[in-house]
């Protein structure tokens, strides 16, 4: 099943804070997995204002099919690493460069995504995609918060879930382990998962739970992860509040509402274009 529709938007790992996209350079692709030019050969890039880019979806499709060479694993064991992990890698070292990064930590017949250590301070990272919290198969996900509580009481250390509508940059990061007091970003641009199609009877305030782990939703306000932003951040509109205000998805709205909110909460959750569409 694809997650993810047309791309949008920019990634650049030198300025991981401020694009937000689909579309990620050459050079990057190069850094986050570790690679260079010869290993490439096979991918087709598309360049964009004197720049080679590929979108997310093909880069992903390129590297689960082999024909990136050198290039790390896309599985250990039965274990299944996203894309996301080696980019959230790459944002972590570039934002804590002299940090120790581990990936998929052996735990009992699982894996954790992500170990960082910086000096004394060491915690887990797991990254949560869209099948975490919607149901794609016969098998229904589990509360987030089971796994993560299960993390830290084995290993003593902190367990953060990093969620696909939190920005991947630097900023989120660093007010993750609490080196900022800032608000940080919630950002959703082409995926094809929305919050009212979650498994969980209490999926808003799953959802308001991990985002309070980046301070991403100032005022309770969620639906501006939808939002284009053109100021602090360059970011496009997802393109559903379109579908939406042309009367293109039946079920409108209600995509964008996970389950457990009450009535006085749910412009919160809507951008801005929407409040007045309801």
């Amino acid at each position: 099943m694809g997650l993810l529709g047309t791309p949008k938007g920019f990634f650049n790992l030198n300025d991981s804070n401020r694009y937000v996209g689909s579309y990620i350079s050459k050079n990057d692709v190069k850094e986050i997995f570790n690679i260079n030019d010869n290993d490439l050969k096979a991918i087709k890039f598309e360049n964009i204002e004197g720049e080679d880019f590929i979108d997310e979806t093909s880069l992903r499709n390129y590297w689960t099919d082999d024909k990136i060479l050198n290039s790390p694993p896309c599985k250990i064991g039965s274990s299944t690493i996203s894309l996301d992990e080696y980019i959230l890698i790459a944002i972590i070292k570039k934002t804590f460069p002299n940090s120790k990064v581990e990936q998929q930590i052996k735990w009992g017949r699982k894996y954790i995504d992500i170990k960082v250590t910086k000096g004394d301070y060491e915690f887990f990272i797991e990254f949560h995609g869209p099948g975490h919290f919607k149901q794609l198969s016969a098998k229904a996900p589990e509360d987030p918060f089971q796994r993560k509580f299960q993390i830290e009481k084995d290993f003593k250390i902190p367990c953060f879930i990093w969620p696909y509508w939190i920005q991947r940059c630097s900023k989120n990061l660093q007010i993750l382990i609490g080196e900022l007091a800032e608000n940080g970003y919630g950002a959703l641009w082409s995926t094809k998962v929305h919050f009212g199609e979650f498994y969980f009877h209490n999926s808003s305030d799953i959802i308001k739970k991990i985002t309070n782990q980046f301070k991403a939703a100032p005022n309770d306000n969620y639906g501006y992860f939808y939002e284009e932003s053109n100021n602090s951040r360059i970011k496009t509109e997802h393109p559903i509040v379109k579908s939406i205000l042309n009367n293109r998805l039946k079920d409108g709205v209600k995509r964008l509402l996970p389950s457990g909110l009450r009535n006085d909460e749910i412009e919160n959750w809507l951008p801005e274009k929407l409040k007045r569409y309801r």
